[in-house]
């Protein structure tokens, strides 16, 4: 559930925050009245792209932020579970559009905006006139195809798995690389040891060396 929506110098907002509540919200106005400049908050806020256009005039840049209850969505929770991502019952999401390039970021730490949009699509649901091309998309295809047949325990067990199959591949990662430090490190203990056996160093030999090179002058510091 989407419970706050903050917008600063955002198209013609120059600063707006809407705090929502359980229930139905409706926002009405006149035609060109900027209703959906919300919608293309929130799609920001969601890893849509960021546009030098959507910069209040005489702003440096626009930033939006999204806050969002998980209470009732075990889909977006087991996703964020999925990606190593935490949570503690909400996520906060949230975009700027600087007037040189675009970014998008979320305080969930995703670490790519696909990633923000895969999870923007658990969220919300955008209805419009182009909704329908969502059945375009194999996830959204999968998705209608796993709630008709009622694969909500399978989906479950499916996640689990693969989190315990993420970290088994995790340790077995770190594994490997710990043996090939160690292997690195007893490489260079031979290449030393060889070193030292071409020398043929005896008893003493230290002592003498030391000795030679007494009168050696000294390299300055």
């Amino acid at each position: 559930m989407l419970t706050q929506l903050t917008v600063n110098n955002f198209a013609i907002v120059k600063f707006l925050e809407l705090d929502l509540q359980p229930g139905m919200t409706c926002i009405t106005g006149e035609t060109g009245a900027g209703k959906s400049i919300a919608i293309d908050a929130l799609g920001l806020c969601l890893g849509e792209r960021a546009e030098a256009g959507m910069v209040r005039p005489d702003s440096d840049k626009s930033e939006v932020s999204a806050r969002f209850l998980l209470d009732g969505n075990p889909a977006a929770r087991a996703w964020l579970a999925t990606n190593e991502l935490e949570n503690e019952g909400s996520v906060s999401c949230g975009g700027s559009s600087p007037p040189r390039g675009a970014r998008a970021a979320t305080s969930t730490a995703c670490p790519s905006p696909t990633q923000l949009k895969n999870l923007g699509q658990l969220l919300v649901n955008v209805h419009g006139q182009h909704a329908h091309q969502m059945l375009l998309k194999p996830d959204y295809q999968l998705a209608l195809l796993d709630g008709y047949a009622g694969h909500h325990l399978l989906l479950d067990e499916v996640r689990r798995h693969y989190q315990q199959w993420r970290q088994l591949q995790n340790e077995l990662n770190r594994l490997k690389a710990e043996q090939q430090q160690r292997e690195a490190r007893r490489q260079l203990i031979e290449y030393q040891v060889q070193e030292l056996d071409e020398f043929a160093l005896q008893p003493g030999s230290l002592k003498r060396l030391k000795r030679n090179t007494s009168g050696w002058p000294t390299a300055p510091s």
